[in-house]
């Protein structure tokens, strides 16, 4: 599926409209596009936790955006990690980290959805991370009587000629 935000809207917001809109529970996203301001944090693994976010303000491009789809507590949640870059007044600057939040300028959205994988992300002890965990669904079956066949059915007779007239 391709989604399109335009200029003014904000992300994840936006975005999570538009795939609740499509019912799209579970996948996989990637994208490219300009914002005009973003919020990114990285993940401090000895605290385990986004401690701190960094605002970005005024224009940037998206070099490269991915994230997962995922519900969690049975509301859709997304998980974006973002490249972007900007100029500053010693030149590029290249910024990255999971997007929190962003003012869309343009962007365009390459979602892969999982129709048939069923994904939930859950906190891991472990990492102190939300982590994404595959559901395992099983589909109740029963098991009844084989189908019958079809009757033979008969070939029609040849058509026979008429008796002639002596």
């Amino acid at each position: 599926m391709i989604i399109r935000l335009d200029r003014g809207e904000e992300l994840p917001a936006a975005l999570v409209r538009a795939l609740d809109e499509a019912e799209a529970r579970a996948g996989w996203i990637e994208g490219v596009g300009s914002l005009e301001q973003a919020e990114i944090a990285l993940f401090d693994q000895a605290s385990r936790s986004y401690a701190k976010t960094r605002v970005l303000e005024g224009p940037c491009d998206v070099a490269a955006l991915t994230g997962s789809i995922a519900l969690q507590q049975g509301e859709t949640s997304l998980r974006l990690s973002a490249t972007l870059t900007r100029e500053s007044g010693v030149g590029l600057q290249l910024a990255a980290g999971e997007l929190v939040w962003a003012r869309v300028y343009g962007l365009e959205l390459r979602v892969t959805v999982f129709d048939d994988l069923p994904l939930v992300r859950t906190f891991d002890e472990r990492t102190g991370l939300m982590q994404l965990t595959a559901q395992t669904t099983t589909i109740p079956t029963t098991v009844g009587e084989a189908p019958r066949m079809a009757p033979p059915t008969q070939a029609p007779e040849p058509a026979r000629a008429a008796p002639q007239a002596p």
